[in-house]
C-alpha cells in the first residue's frame, strides 16, 4: 500500500505564521526573541516568526550548543 505524504506547503505555511501571530498578539505582544543554534528547526522557526510578524519586530540570538558547527554561523 503507498501513501501520499505529500505536504501543501502553502497552506502549512499560511497555518503556521497565522497560528503565531495570533497567539503572540494575543498575550499583547508584537515582537519575537528566537534563540538560534544553528539547527534547521531554529532557523525554521526563526524564518516563520520574521514572516509572521515582520522582520523588524524578530531578534534572532545566536546560541550555538558545544558540538555545533562553525559552518552553522
Amino acid at each position: 500500500m503507498k501513501t501520499d505524504l505529500a505536504i501543501n506547503t502553502d497552506l502549512t505555511r499560511k497555518i503556521l505564521t497565522g497560528f503565531l501571530k495570533s497567539e503572540i498578539t494575543r498575550v499583547g505582544f508584537t515582537r519575537a526573541v528566537i534563540g538560534l543554534s544553528g539547527g534547521i528547526d531554529s532557523a525554521l522557526s526563526c524564518a516563520l516568526a520574521v514572516e509572521a510578524l515582520g522582520p523588524q519586530n524578530v531578534l534572532a540570538v545566536h546560541m550555538p550548543y558545544k558540538s555545533s558547527s562553525p559552518d552553522s554561523l
